[in-house]
C-alpha cells in the first residue's frame, strides 16, 4: 500500500470515528500536550524539557503520556460528552523494556472519550457499536486497495467475561483483592514465571499475560470486565468490583475503560481553577553547597504540610533551581494554590512561625 493510500486509509476512518461521536452529542476537545504532570502512573517514563519564561525562569515541563488528566478536568468544569483524538508519549528507561515494537511506539495517537449520564452496560454496547462501524469503514478501504477485508471481528456481539472467571477458567485461581498468598497460588497450578516474594499487582499482570491473554488468541474478540477494586483507580465500586473493562482483540488489548463514580469530585489546578502562586528566593548564604539540595527538600515538605489547612485542591509544592550553575544560580520555592483568592491570608499561612505552648492542668503537691 502506497504512502498516500495509508494517509487516505487512516483519514477515511478518523472520519467514520468523528461522525459516529457526533452522531452521539459528543464533541471534539483538545487539550495540552506539555504539561505540568504527565501522568502518575508507577510503570510509564515520559519526556521532559524546560520551557523559560519571560522573567528566564526555568520550568520542568513534559510531554503528556494521555489526555486523561486534562479530560476529566474539563468534565468538571461542565463539559458532558467529549471525545480527543490526542497525540501521546512514553519514554524509555532503565527501569522497563521501552514503547518500541510492532505494537508499541513513542509517539502515537489515542483516542480518549468520556460520557456522563450512561450505565456500565450502555457504555460497553456503545464501544462495541464504536468498533463494529470503524471495522465496517477500514474494509471498504481495504477493498478498494485490493487488501482482503476479512477484519471484521465486531459484527456479532463480542463475549463478556469477568476477571474473576478469567482467572478461574484460564489460570485455575480463584482470584482475591488484594490476596497475599495470589503468587503462592500461582506456583502451585505452575505458572513459570511467578516468584514467590512477587506481591498482588506483580503476580496479578504475571497471570493475566501468561494465562489470560493468550487464552484469548483462541476466543478471537473479549470484552474482559469487573475488575478488583485495587487495579481500577478511582472506578466506581458495585458488588465488591471495580466497574472497568477492557477489549481484547486475540491477546492485544485495544480498548481500556473505567465508570467513575459520580460521588467524586475532580480537582482543577491553575490553568483552569485560576489561584495564587508565591515564589520564594531561598537565603542559602550560611548552608554548605552539598547540603542545600537536602534542606530544600525539607523546606518543601514543611511547606506541604502548612497549605493543607487551606484544604487546597492539587497544591504543587516545587523547588527550582534559577540560573547558571555555580555562584549566580539560586534556589526558589514555587507554591501554587489552585482556587485560592486571599494573597494576604496565603502568604501568611505559608509564612507562619508555630510556637508550641505548654499548659499546666492539674497541680499536684
Amino acid at each position: 500500500m502506497s504512502l498516500q493510500r495509508l494517509f487516505e486509509v487512516r483519514a477515511a476512518l478518523r472520519k467514520a470515528m468523528i461522525g459516529f461521536f457526533e452522531a452521539r452529542g459528543y464533541i471534539e476537545i483538545e487539550t495540552p500536550i506539555l504539561v505540568t504532570c504527565p501522568g502518575s502512573e508507577v510503570h510509564l517514563d515520559y519526556f521532559s524539557t524546560e520551557w523559560l519564561d519571560n522573567q528566564k525562569k526555568k520550568h520542568t515541563l513534559f510531554l503528556r503520556s494521555s489526555p486523561e488528566l486534562h479530560m476529566k478536568r474539563a468534565l468538571s468544569s461542565g463539559c458532558s460528552n467529549i471525545f480527543q483524538f490526542a497525540k501521546s508519549f512514553r519514554n524509555h528507561s532503565e527501569n522497563n523494556q521501552g514503547e518500541f515494537s510492532a505494537w508499541h511506539h513513542p509517539e502515537f495517537t489515542m483516542l480518549e472519550w468520556y460520557r456522563t449520564h450512561i450505565s456500565f452496560k450502555e457504555f460497553i454496547d456503545e464501544t462495541e457499536e464504536l468498533l463494529r462501524e470503524s471495522s465496517r469503514e477500514l474494509a471498504t478501504w481495504l477493498k478498494k486497495c485490493g487488501r482482503k477485508a476479512s477484519l471484521l471481528p465486531f459484527e456479532k456481539p463480542l463475549q463478556r467475561i469477568t476477571v474473576k472467571e478469567a482467572f478461574q477458567e484460564f489460570a485455575s485461581i480463584d482470584l482475591i483483592d488484594q490476596d497475599p498468598e495470589l503468587a503462592g497460588k500461582a506456583i502451585g497450578v505452575k505458572i513459570a514465571s511467578i516468584k514467590k516474594d512477587d506481591d498482588f499487582e506483580t503476580a496479578f499482570f504475571k497471570i493475566v499475560i501468561e494465562k489470560i491473554e493468550p487464552a484469548f488468541d483462541k476466543i478471537g474478540t473479549v470484552v474482559l470486565l469487573d475488575y478488583p477494586p485495587s487495579q481500577a483507580a478511582l472506578a466506581k465500586i458495585e458488588s465488591g468490583v471495580a466497574k472497568r473493562f477492557e477489549i481484547y482483540v486475540g491477546r492485544i488489548e485495544l480498548v481500556s475503560t473505567t465508570t467513575v463514580s459520580s460521588n467524586y469530585k475532580f480537582k482543577l489546578g491553575l490553568d483552569l481553577n485560576g489561584g495564587i502562586e508565591l515564589i520564594y528566593k531561598a537565603d542559602t548564604s550560611g548552608i554548605a553547597a552539598s547540603d542545600i539540595s537536602s534542606k530544600m527538600n525539607s523546606l518543601k515538605d514543611l511547606i506541604e504540610k502548612r497549605v493543607n489547612v487551606f484544604g487546597v485542591s492539587e497544591p504543587i509544592i516545587a523547588v527550582e533551581k534559577v540560573g547558571i550553575i555555580g555562584s549566580d544560580s539560586s534556589e526558589q520555592l514555587i507554591v501554587d494554590l489552585p482556587g485560592q483568592t486571599d494573597i494576604a491570608g496565603a502568604i501568611a499561612q505559608v509564612g507562619k512561625t508555630y510556637v508550641l505552648e505548654f499548659k499546666l492542668l492539674k497541680k499536684e503537691y
